[in-house]
């Protein structure tokens, strides 16, 4: 896991964690949480938002991400970013409780991603997903930014 400071955010929003897990085993019970997360009421919602929201997304938005992202049944490996006040405890051994699986360096995600799914997830030309999967890393940091650039630019718009 690695740990992300942004001193120019608001306190409570400054600390990123964020997690790789491969060999994922229990996909299916973390998404049937998430969907179960975003539809249930009062408090009771809220204590299981507050449990796995660190994991995944925001559960307010879990039905857009769920069909974008594809938390599935099959799902193997999973990026888990909590944001967090720098009082959050133990994020790490709260992840592992979370996802069965195994913790990996970030550094791995290069090896797992579907750079062609990347693509076209994004509405941006199969080509350059094609030429970031053929292992050309400036093709590769070329879609990044294009990815970023269209993730930044879709909540301004």
């Amino acid at each position: 896991m690695e740990t992300f400071h942004y001193p120019h955010f608001p306190p409570d929003l400054s600390i990123a964690h964020v997690a790789l897990f491969t060999k994922v085993t229990n996909s299916a019970e973390l998404r049937l949480r998430l969907i179960k997360a975003a539809s249930l009421p009062g408090e009771e919602g809220d204590i299981e938002r507050e449990a796995v929201n660190f994991a995944f997304i925001d559960a307010t938005k879990i039905s857009e991400a769920l069909r974008r992202y594809g938390v599935s049944d099959t799902t193997d490996s999973i990026l888990v970013v909590r944001i967090a006040s720098p009082e959050f405890s133990q994020p790490q051994a709260k992840m592992i409780k979370t996802v069965s699986g195994r913790l990996e360096p970030l550094s791995s995600i290069e090896s797992i991603s579907d750079w062609v799914s990347i693509a076209k997830s994004h509405k941006i030309n199969n080509q350059q997903g094609l030429d970031a999967a053929s292992g050309n890393l400036k093709q590769r940091d070329r879609l990044c930014e294009v990815v970023l650039s269209a993730v930044a630019t879709k909540g301004v718009s």
